[in-house]
């Protein structure tokens, strides 16, 4: 049994490492095709553009922790430790806080500052 958990917790490890990795270049890749609109100075198609770049940015850091959360809830199950399975129930749902500000603040911040600008500019 001790084998097993041992096992079970190098997987873990390995998984929280490539997840990493993956979340951080994809949350990479986002933020470099910020510069693909640079030369468009239109502030309209900048907050759209802006939109659409955070509200995939967040999507991804949450998803990153669910996935912790579920790896770490995985592993407190496999060794019987209480504190972990908490542990990666805390993660996992602030992973999903932060997927649904994503989804839900975002386009309420995007058409606040979308009216601002309409406002300013009349």
């Amino acid at each position: 049994m001790q084998r097993s958990n041992t096992q079970l917790s190098r997987r873990c490890a390995k998984a929280k490492k490539i997840t990493t990795i993956v979340i951080t270049a994809l949350c990479a890749v986002t933020m470099f095709s910020v510069t693909a609109f640079a030369a468009d100075v239109n502030p309209a198609n900048f907050i759209t553009a802006m939109k659409k770049i955070l509200r995939a940015i967040l999507i991804m850091v949450g998803a990153g922790f669910a996935i912790f959360g579920v790896v770490d809830l995985a592993e407190g199950i496999g060794d019987g430790n209480g504190a972990a399975k908490s542990t990666g129930i805390k993660k996992t749902m602030a992973g999903a806080g932060i997927i649904m500000a994503g989804i839900v603040l975002v386009p309420i911040l995007s058409d606040m500052m979308s009216d601002a600008f309409a406002e300013g500019t009349s």
